[in-house]
């Protein structure tokens, strides 16, 4: 579609007084096509809740990554991320793409670091132990596999959704996904 971006992102630019960039900062992925805008509009409206409101009201995130990640998560990764509901055949078909998707993801992982974080953010950045929302917790599924089983038997909340207080722009996602696409700001 004409004046839709490709991909975008949600990214912060601190600038000082000249207008010149100092900081930024990108909050979770880049959002690739038209069809994942709603995704990434909703990302945005999940912080934004979060931090106006805090956490108490927030949706259940879809899936939680394993933090260890292995040869078989990055698999499930990379297949899952082409379609969580695709059907044999066609994850079939594209597997020697899912497969080099699957080394390329492994070999950046191996040879990244962990990060290494100012003192100010890992003093501000402690979980209490007996903190009420730390995730994932009980019986909340952990991984690719684990996420999937657990949709599958109906036990894991699919496209847990909140609707938006006082929202006053468009009210069809999509074509509010659009109209932010194309830089005109919503109306909320």
């Amino acid at each position: 579609m004409e004046g839709v971006h490709d991909d975008a992102d949600i990214r912060h630019y601190e600038v000082d007084q000249n207008g010149n960039v100092i900081r930024a900062f990108a909050i979770g992925r880049t959002w690739e096509a038209d069809e994942c805008l709603i995704d990434l509009l909703s990302q945005w409206n999940y912080w934004c809740s979060y931090m106006n409101h805090g956490p108490s009201d927030l949706p259940k995130p879809l899936l939680f990554f394993k933090e260890d990640e292995n040869f078989l998560e990055s698999f499930l990764f990379c297949m899952y991320d082409l379609g969580m509901r695709a059907s044999a055949a066609y994850r079939i078909s594209i597997m020697p793409f899912i497969l080099l998707m699957t080394s390329h993801r492994l070999m950046a992982l191996w040879t990244c670091r962990d990060p290494i974080w100012p003192d100010a953010v890992n003093k501000v950045s402690v979980i209490e132990p007996d903190d009420p929302f730390n995730e994932p917790s009980g019986n909340t599924p952990v991984g690719w596999a684990e996420t999937a089983h657990a949709l599958d038997r109906n036990e894991y909340p699919e496209g847990d959704k909140k609707e938006m207080e006082n929202w006053l722009g468009e009210k069809d996602p999509v074509a509010n996904a659009l109209l932010w696409a194309q830089d005109v700001p919503p109306k909320h």
